[in-house]
C-alpha cells in the first residue's frame, strides 16, 4: 500500500473487502468440512474430527453480533458467546494480517492451510467421483466397439 494515490478511504475499502472475504472463505470453508463429513458417514467411514480452530472461528464470525466490539476485537458480550471465549486469547481480532509470505485469517488460521485442507477434500470426492465415471465410459466405448 505504498501507492501515493490511495486515500484513507480507499485503504479503509480494501481492508473491508478483505474482511468480508475473509468471514466468507471462513463459512464456505467449514461448510464444506460438513459435507465431506456427511459424505464419509454416508460411506460408512470415520472422517477425522474436524478442526477445532476453524470450527470455533466459523462460529465466532456468525455470532459477532453478540459480541462487544473494539477497534482491534470482537471480545465475548453479555450472552458470553462461547465460541468466541474458546479462541485463543478469548478474542476475534478483527485486523487483517499480511505477513511474511503467508495471509492470516483474522490472525488466527493461515490461508495457504484452508486452501490445502478443502483441496485435499476435493481431490477425496473427485477421486471417488471420476474412479467410477471412467470405468462407465471404458465399459460404453468396449460395448460400443463391440456393436453393442
Amino acid at each position: 500500500m505504498d501507492d501515493p494515490t490511495l486515500t484513507e478511504w480507499d485503504i479503509a475499502a480494501k481492508i473491508d473487502e478483505v474482511w468480508i472475504e475473509q468471514h466468507l472463505l471462513m463459512v464456505s470453508a467449514q461448510q464444506f468440512e460438513k459435507w465431506a463429513k456427511r459424505l464419509a458417514r454416508a460411506r460408512g467411514e470415520i472422517r477425522p474430527e474436524e478442526d477445532r480452530l476453524m470450527r470455533l472461528l466459523r462460529n465466532s464470525l456468525e455470532h459477532l453480533d453478540e459480541a462487544e466490539l473494539n477497534d482491534a476485537e470482537a471480545l465475548p458480550g453479555p450472552s458470553g458467546n462461547r465460541s468466541l471465549r474458546d479462541l485463543p486469547d478469548g478474542r476475534l481480532p478483527l485486523g487483517v494480517t499480511l505477513g511474511a509470505g503467508k495471509v492470516l485469517v483474522c490472525d488466527l488460521v493461515e490461508v495457504d492451510e484452508i486452501e490445502k485442507n478443502c483441496r485435499q477434500l476435493a481431490n477425496e470426492i473427485l477421486d471417488e467421483i471420476e474412479g467410477p465415471a471412467i470405468d462407465t465410459y471404458i465399459d460404453w466405448m468396449i460395448d460400443d466397439a463391440r456393436g453393442k
